[in-house]
């Protein structure tokens, strides 16, 4: 990984090694992810250990990743807790993605 300035948006992230603080590591994606907030002041990126810890928990049915829902934030991670990605979704699509049975609650998983 490059030695890359600090990822102000990014605190838990250790640029360094790529782990977290909590031992995580993150994927690629989310990689390039906190780097683009470097360059582009206007991206949207919140707390996702808040969304984490806050959020409703789903599997995604296509990808068995678990899906994190925090109002309209939403954290993926693989397998391993390793974060994926993160965005905003509309509460409108987190419902209808639960509707068509691609993110299945745990409490039914």
């Amino acid at each position: 990984m490059d030695n890359l300035p600090c990822r102000c948006a990014s605190p838990d992230i250790d640029t360094n090694s790529g782990e977290t603080k909590g031992g995580k590591e993150s994927t690629e994606h989310a990689d390039h992810r906190a780097d683009e907030v470097i360059t582009d002041a206007n991206r949207q990126v919140g707390d996702r250990n808040k969304v984490v810890e806050n959020g409703r928990k789903y599997i995604d049915d296509h990808t068995g990743n678990t899906v994190y829902v925090d109002g309209d934030r939403v954290v993926i991670t693989d397998h391993d807790g390793n974060f994926v990605t993160q965005f905003k979704n509309h509460r409108k699509n987190t419902n209808s993605r639960v509707e068509e049975g691609r993110w299945i609650p745990v409490n039914n998983w």
